[in-house]
C-alpha cells in the first residue's frame, strides 16, 4: 500500500509539473505579438522555448513509457509550436531550380567578436576570400578599426564602410566587391548599439544593404563559467541584477526593431538585412524586424541551423533577410569555425528578372 501511495503521489506531482510547462509552451505564439515594454515574460519564453520543447518532448516520452494519460499535454504543447520548428529545422530544400535570374550574389554576415580570438583576423579573411564572398557585414569590429585596416585584412573586397559613432559604440562595417554609393549610420537612443546603411550598385540595380547589431541579452557562455567559478557572483546571475538588466535588453531591442523596421519600410530600394539579432525567431524582435522580408535559411536552408556556438547549439540570432519580389534564396548555411563565439551566417541571392 505505502509503494501505491508513493507512486501515486509521483504521478501528481508529475501531472502538475506537466501541465504547468505545457501551458507555457502553448502560450510560447504570443511572445511575437506582444511588446517587451507590455509584458515581458512572453519574451523569457521566446528565449528559452528551444530549452522547454526539449523537456516537453522527454516529458511526452515519459509519461508513453509510463502508459499514463498525461502524455496528451506535452504532446498538445509541441504540436502547438508547430510555426516555431521551420525557422531552425528545414528539410524543403528545393531552390535549385531557382539559379536562372541574372546575377548571384554571396552574402555573409559575421559577429567577428572584435577579432579576440587567436588569429582571428587572418583565418575570417582566408575563410572569406575561399567562399568567394561579395557582400560581408561584420559586427563587432574593433574600436580602434578603420577602412584602410580592414582594407588590409580583406583586400578582395575595395569597397568599406563603417560606422561613425563615438568611441564607446559597438561598431559595424560592410565590405563589398560593388561600388557604394551612399552610407548612412543608424544611431539608437536607447544603447550605444548601432546599425549601417548603403546603397551599391549591383547589375545595374542600386540594392539596400542595412547591417545591424542589436542590443544584446548581457547573459552568455562567459557569465556561466564565471558563475560557475565563482559562486559569490551566482547572485548576479538570477534572479536580481542580471534578471533586470536582461529584461531592459529585451525592451531596448525591440525599441531598435521598431525603428529599423520603418527605416526599411520607407526604403525605395530592394534591401538586404544582415543581422546578429541578439533574438531567437521565437521573439518579438525578430518577427517585427522581418516583417515583409525572407529569411534566407526559409528559403534556402537545409537541416537544422544555430548561429551561437555556446548555450548547448540551441540558439539561432543571426540572420540574412531580403525582398523577396527583387531576389530569390538559393543558398543558405552557418558553419561552425572557430573564429568567434558566432558561426557566420551565409547566403548565395540572385536577383530577379
Amino acid at each position: 500500500m505505502g509503494k501505491r501511495v508513493l507512486f501515486s503521489l509521483f504521478d501528481y506531482i508529475g501531472g502538475i509539473i506537466t501541465i504547468i510547462l505545457s501551458f507555457i509552451c502553448c502560450f510560447s505564439f504570443l511572445s511575437k505579438f506582444i511588446h517587451p515594454s507590455q509584458i515581458i515574460t512572453f519574451q523569457w519564453i521566446s528565449l528559452f522555448l528551444p530549452v522547454l520543447l526539449i523537456l516537453n518532448g522527454g516529458i511526452l516520452i515519459f509519461w508513453l513509457i509510463r502508459r499514463k494519460k498525461w502524455f496528451w499535454f506535452p504532446l498538445i504543447a509541441l504540436i502547438s509550436n508547430f510555426w516555431f520548428y521551420p525557422s531552425v529545422i528545414n528539410w524543403s530544400f528545393s531552390s535549385g531550380d531557382r539559379e536562372s535570374s541574372l546575377e548571384k550574389i554571396n552574402i555573409v554576415t559575421y559577429n567577428i567578436h572584435a577579432f579576440r580570438y587567436d588569429k582571428s583576423a587572418q583565418g575570417v579573411s582566408t575563410f572569406i576570400k575561399h567562399k568567394n564572398v561579395d557582400i560581408l557585414c561584420l559586427q563587432e569590429i574593433p574600436a580602434d578599426m578603420t577602412e584602410d585596416k580592414l582594407s588590409e585584412i580583406f583586400p578582395f573586397l575595395p569597397y568599406v564602410a563603417i560606422t561613425k559613432s563615438s568611441d564607446n559604440s559597438i561598431r559595424t562595417s560592410i565590405l563589398s566587391r560593388y561600388p557604394i554609393i551612399n552610407t548612412n549610420t543608424i544611431s539608437f537612443t536607447e544603447r550605444v548599439n548601432c546599425a549601417l546603411a548603403v546603397d551599391m550598385e549591383i547589375g545595374g540595380r542600386t540594392i539596400s544593404v542595412i547591417n545591424c547589431h542589436l542590443q544584446t541579452t548581457n547573459w552568455n557562455q562567459r557569465s556561466l563559467i564565471v558563475a560557475k567559478e565563482n559562486p559569490i557572483d551566482r547572485g548576479y546571475l538570477f534572479p536580481n541584477i542580471q534578471r533586470k538588466v536582461m529584461e531592459q535588453n529585451f525592451a531596448f531591442r525591440a525599441q531598435q526593431a521598431d525603428s529599423l523596421k520603418r527605416l526599411i519600410e520607407k526604403n525605395a530600394h530592394p534591401v538586404i538585412v544582415c543581422c546578429d539579432m541578439n533574438d531567437t525567431p521565437a521573439s518579438y524582435v525578430y518577427h517585427n524586424m522581418k516583417g515583409q522580408l525572407t529569411d534566407s535559411f526559409h528559403s534556402a536552408g537545409y537541416g537544422y541551423t544555430y548561429t551561437y556556438r555556446y548555450m548547448c547549439n540551441l540558439l539561432r540570432i543571426d540572420y540574412i533577410f531580403y525582398s523577396s519580389d527583387h531576389f530569390n534564396g538559393i543558398l543558405h548555411e552557418s558553419p561552425d569555425i572557430n573564429y568567434s563565439d558566432h558561426n557566420p551566417v551565409i547566403a548565395t541571392l540572385s536577383l530577379t528578372d
